[in-house]
């Protein structure tokens, strides 16, 4: 069954635009609430040394091996794997004894992966691992199922600790349907197709990524000076500027996203 579908229709985004909203106590300006969460992204996955692509998505990557059981990948959740090579030579992954490893972060191979030459006092890229990776975004999950309702191509559904895809739009059906996790559901004009391994963005996560998308949207005043722009008694946050003026992350946000590396 193939795995992949194409960008759900909705952004990238780490944090449902209502959480935030309820965070900053009104409704925001959809496109700055936009930039704010796409800037929140791109820190949460490198600026901070998190080295990693949160969206689930097909990836292509070019890594190194230091001679290890293990070849990591920075698209984690993995997946599926589709295809690996070495220097442009296919790796046969049966023979290989390829697998996701347990905590679905790195290829396992039985042996070792062969060593990556070091060419100007670093190892070269040397393994091109496609496949697919990543975490279902919270923007793009339904609250549940519901009754003729209208549904988008590229939407998703968890249900039962299962994620189902909208491979066709349409309306949903009178009734609920019967869900198989492994095979499609047809649901009025829709059909689900189940992703047994596809993982949502851990709820810790999700928490940080809304308390920093509020407290970046919060004001102008983050641009000015450093110090302590705002606090949130509930969630335990306090929102800072660093010396240059740009915003940093909430106190208690490096450590949850840090751990994800």
């Amino acid at each position: 069954m193939e795995t992949y579908l194409e960008t759900p229709p909705l952004a990238a985004h780490l944090a449902r635009a209502d959480d935030v909203a309820s965070e900053i106590g009104t409704a925001a300006d959809p496109d700055r609430l936009g930039r704010v969460q796409d800037a929140v992204r791109l820190s949460f996955e490198g600026e901070h040394g998190a080295r990693r692509q949160f969206a689930r998505c097909a990836f292509t990557s070019l890594v190194a091996s230091s001679g290890s059981p293990r070849l990591y990948l920075d698209h984690g959740p993995i997946e599926q794997i589709e295809s690996v090579a070495r220097c442009g030579e296919p790796v046969d992954l049966d023979a290989a004894e390829v697998r996701i490893s347990g905590d679905r972060s790195a290829l396992y191979r039985a042996g070792s992966w062969p060593v990556s030459p070091v060419r100007d006092g670093r190892r070269s890229l040397d393994h091109e691992v496609a496949g697919v990776g990543g975490w279902v975004l919270p923007p793009w999950l339904l609250d549940g199922w519901s009754a003729t309702t209208t549904i988008s191509a590229g939407s998703w559904l968890a249900i039962g600790g299962v994620l189902f895809t909208a491979l066709i739009g349409g309306d949903s059906g009178a009734a609920e349907p019967t869900w198989a996790d492994d095979s499609d559901v047809s649901d009025g004009e829709v059909t689900w197709r189940p992703h047994p391994r596809a993982q949502r963005l851990p709820q810790d996560l999700e928490i940080a990524a809304v308390h920093t998308v509020a407290a970046w949207y919060r004001g102008d005043a983050m641009s000015l000076s450093t110090g302590i722009l705002s606090e949130n008694d509930a969630g335990g946050f306090i929102s800072y500027t660093r010396d240059d003026g740009r915003p940093a992350w909430p106190r208690g946000v490096r450590g949850i996203v840090e751990s994800y590396r």
